[in-house]
């Protein structure tokens, strides 16, 4: 049996996709409040994975980061590093961003009794991207 916990973040972003279509829409300026789920697994220590609050001090810097931020600017000051994968800042980009900046909480890596299982990355209410721990 496998329990999990998952935390809801929100953030406001705006970005332009690179690279579309003549005239498409996504490739203006544009914003979304996107929301990010947060899955951690790990065993029960008094009824808990982790306590919400210390999973905040974990994540909150990095959700910073993203939001009231031009995503495409947020890259472009990073052009080699972790953010270079938001060149193009799309809702699939964002979730692969968010599992590498959080990459410390992954179980192969962490010290801690949990470990990240899956990222969620909400654009709207239609269309989400996630990433998952194959393992």
């Amino acid at each position: 049996m496998t329990i999990t916990l998952t935390r809801r973040y929100t953030f406001s972003s705006s970005h332009r996709l690179v690279g579309m279509r003549e005239r498409h829409k996504c490739s203006r300026l544009h914003g979304h409040n996107y929301g990010a789920e947060i899955t951690v697994a790990g065993p029960l220590d008094n009824g808990l994975i982790v306590d919400t609050a210390d999973l905040d001090i974990c994540v909150a810097p990095v959700i910073a980061r993203l939001d009231h931020h031009d995503l495409n600017e947020v890259a472009a000051a990073d052009p080699v590093g972790m953010a270079a994968i938001l060149a193009q800042p799309s809702v699939e980009n964002i979730a692969a961003y968010l599992w590498k900046a959080l990459g410390f909480l992954r179980p192969d890596s962490t010290k801690e009794r949990f470990g990240l299982k899956r990222i969620r990355v909400y654009e709207n209410d239609h269309i989400w991207a996630e990433v998952e721990d194959d393992g």
